[in-house]
C-alpha cells in the first residue's frame, strides 16, 4: 500500500505524456508490482478522495530537483511521468515550500508547448513528493542531440519557433523559468515540443524582477545570463540569454562556453559576467540565425529582445515556422474553451469532428469571418 493525501484533493482525468532532465532512451518496462496512490489531482475544484493505483516504471531523468520515472496509470492504462523529490527532515519546511511553489506554477500553467500538470502525491512515510505530468515519448532534446547528433536549421526553426510561443505565454503569465536548456525541452512524436522542469522559476513582482528575497542563484552555469551571476536583479530577459544558449546547443551539439575549458562552474561564471563578447558561434550559421543569436546575447537587457519580439525575426518567421506556433496555440486555445469541451463530453465519438470545428473558426477568424 502507498503513501498519499487523505484529506481534500481536486480532480481532473490523467491523460498520459513527461518531465525533467532527460538523457537515457526511454523504455516502457514497468515494475510488476502496482503500487496504490492518493494523487491530488489539478482540476481547480474540490471532490471527495479517489485512490489511484499506478505502477513505477524505469527511471527516465535526474536533474537537481529530483528523479523523473515513467509511470502506468492503473485505472486508465494511460503512460504518465512522475517526478519523485525527497525532502529531509532538517529543511523539511524550506523545501516543501520550494516544491509547493513549482506545484503552484505548475498548476496555474495551460498552453501546448508546456508540459501538463496532472497531481502530486506526497509520501509522509518516505519523505518523498510526487508530481505527476503528462508523458512525452521523444524525451529531451538534449536526447536527441545525443542520439542523431546536432540539428539542423530547419529543425531549430521548428523547436524555436514553439519555444518562444510557450515563453511568450510563460512571461504574460508573469512566470519565469529559470533554467531553459535543451534537457529541460521535450519533444513528442509528432514534432511538438514542451518546455518543462519549473523547478527553478519564479513569479516576477509588479516591476516584471524577481524580488530582492528570490534573488537566488538558480539554472545550469553554461545556461545563465550574466545578470543572473552577478545577481543584480533578473527578469524575463534572463529567460531570453537561455534561449540563445540552447540555440546553440542545438546547433553545435554542446553547451555555450564548453569548447573555453574554462574548468570549473566558479571559472565559467566569471567569464560569463565579465566577458564582453557573446559565446564562440560556429561559422557555418546562415546571417539569420547569427542576428537572431547576436540578439538573444545583448548584455544590455534592455536591448536584448522580449520573446513576441524574437517571433518576428527573420531566421524563425521563414517557411512559416512562427506561423504555424503560433497556429497551433490557437487552435489549442479554441479547444479549451467551455463549449469545446461541452460538445467533446456530450459526443465523445465525435472528437475528430470537433476538433475540425476548432480549425474552420480559426480559418473564419483569420479572413474576417467571425
Amino acid at each position: 500500500m502507498g503513501c498519499g493525501i487523505s484529506s481534500k484533493v481536486e480532480s481532473t482525468s490523467i491523460r498520459g505524456p513527461q518531465t525533467a532532465d532527460q538523457s537515457s532512451t526511454l523504455t516502457l518496462g514497468l515494475l510488476p508490482a502496482p503500487r496504490e496512490s492518493h494523487v491530488l489531482r489539478g482540476g481547480g475544484h474540490d471532490s471527495r478522495n479517489s485512490h489511484v493505483s499506478w505502477r513505477r516504471g524505469d527511471l527516465i531523468g535526474t536533474g537537481a530537483n529530483g528523479r523523473v520515472y515513467l509511470g502506468l496509470e492503473e485505472d486508465s492504462g494511460a503512460i504518465i511521468a512522475v517526478k519523485e523529490m525527497a525532502f529531509s527532515n532538517e529543511q523539511e519546511l524550506e523545501e516543501l515550500a520550494q516544491m509547493q511553489e513549482e506545484i503552484e506554477l505548475l498548476r496555474s500553467l495551460q498552453h501546448p508547448n508546456i508540459v501538463t500538470y496532472l497531481g502530486t502525491d506526497i509520501c509522509d512515510e518516505n519523505k518523498l513528493l510526487y508530481i505527476f505530468t503528462e508523458w512525452v515519448p521523444g524525451g529531451s532534446i538534449q536526447a536527441l542531440i545525443t542520439k542523431f547528433g546536432r540539428l539542423s536549421e530547419a529543425i531549430v526553426r521548428k523547436y524555436v519557433a514553439q519555444l518562444l510561443v510557450g515563453l511568450k505565454y510563460l512571461h504574460e503569465q508573469q512566470v519565469i523559468h529559470r533554467d531553459i536548456k535543451a534537457a529541460n525541452i521535450l519533444v513528442d512524436d509528432r514534432g511538438t515540443i514542451k518546455l518543462a522542469d519549473f523547478g527553478s522559476s519564479k513569479r516576477l513582482d509588479s516591476m516584471g524582477m524577481i524580488n530582492n528575497g528570490n534573488l537566488s542563484l538558480r539554472g545550469t552555469p553554461y545556461f545563465m545570463a550574466p545578470e543572473v551571476i552577478m545577481q543584480i536583479g533578473h527578469g524575463r530577459k534572463a529567460d531570453i540569454w537561455s534561449v540563445g544558449c540552447t540555440i546553440l546547443q542545438m546547433v553545435t551539439g554542446q553547451p555555450p562556453w564548453k569548447n573555453l575549458r574554462l574548468g570549473t562552474p566558479a571559472a565559467l561564471m566569471f567569464h560569463i559576467a565579465n566577458a564582453q563578447s557573446p559565446p564562440p558561434m560556429p561559422s557555418m550559421l546562415s546571417i539569420e540565425l547569427n542576428n537572431l543569436l547576436l540578439a538573444t546575447f545583448s548584455r544590455d537587457t534592455n536591448r536584448r529582445p522580449a520573446a513576441n519580439d524574437l517571433l518576428r525575426y527573420p531566421f524563425v518567421v521563414a517557411n512559416g515556422a512562427a506561423a504555424e506556433a503560433n497556429a497551433a496555440e490557437s487552435r489549442a486555445a479554441l479547444r479549451s474553451t467551455p463549449l469545446a469541451r461541452s460538445m467533446r463530453a456530450a459526443m465523445p465519438n465525435q472528437v475528430s469532428t470537433i476538433e475540425d470545428a476548432a480549425d474552420h473558426t480559426l480559418a473564419c477568424q483569420a479572413i474576417g469571418i467571425l
